[in-house]
């Protein structure tokens, strides 16, 4: 397998950028022979960084690693070493994602906030760090300003879940449930679960079984439509 490359690499992962590694085997850097994978009879030699388990034990492949390995055909790949690379480039996205930080962190204190100044305070912090951030993007334009980063939850966080209609709740118990559910159910929460309209066959079937044996008006309705 080779290693992709990526801007702005961490020092954990800049050693192996490029770098072909084994599947298995001993670790170490070496120079193995396999064939050629379009020339019947003909072998390669391949230097190999070391194996995947041992750049995964260096710190490849880390949460939140932007590295991926691909596929490396011996004679037909070129594994070429990516361009040297100061560092600087990690440090400032660091710096990027700490004044993140600092927003989310009194975007919360300002929703939080118990009084007018408290919350005025830590919206005044809220636009200093703001401001940081498009001083930081004026000398590294590189970077980019992805303002879901700046959010309370950075996106990491599942967006609210709507409630389920009564309908739907109601049609659901019937689905999930035995012959015995409707039995269980008020004839509103029977007749909701019909509205819906995602009852097959079987589950139409259990109800009206119900309406046969049951004496509430909503059963006789069903059983004498």
């Amino acid at each position: 397998m080779i290693v992709s490359t990526a801007p702005r690499e961490c020092p954990l992962c800049r050693k192996w950028e490029g770098r072909v590694l084994t599947l298995d085997g001993p670790d170490g850097a070496r120079k193995v022979e396999v064939g050629h994978a379009v020339d019947d009879g003909r072998t390669v030699r391949v230097r190999v960084a070391g194996s995947i388990e041992q750049a995964r034990r260096a710190g490849l492949q880390h949460p939140n690693c932007r590295h991926s390995l691909s596929a490396f055909t011996p004679g037909v790949t070129a594994a070429e070493p990516p361009e040297p690379s100061d560092g600087t480039g990690y440090e400032v996205s660091q710096k990027q994602r700490a004044i993140e930080r600092q927003i989310r962190k009194y975007k919360k204190r300002a929703e939080a906030a118990l009084t007018l100044e408290a919350r005025q305070m830590a919206e005044q912090r809220v636009r200093d760090w703001q401001g940081q951030t498009r001083e930081g993007l004026a000398v590294n334009p590189e970077l980019k300003r992805l303002r879901y980063r700046e959010q309370p939850g950075a996106g990491n966080l599942p967006g609210p879940r709507r409630p389920a209609p009564p309908d739907a709740v109601e049609a659901a118990k019937v689905r999930a449930g035995d012959h015995r559910t409707p039995a269980e159910m008020s004839d509103e929460q029977l007749g909701a679960a019909v509205r819906h309209g995602s009852l097959d066959k079987r589950d139409r079937a259990k109800i009206e079984a119900e309406a046969n044996a049951g004496q509430s008006m909503y059963r006789w309705r069903v059983r004498n439509r």
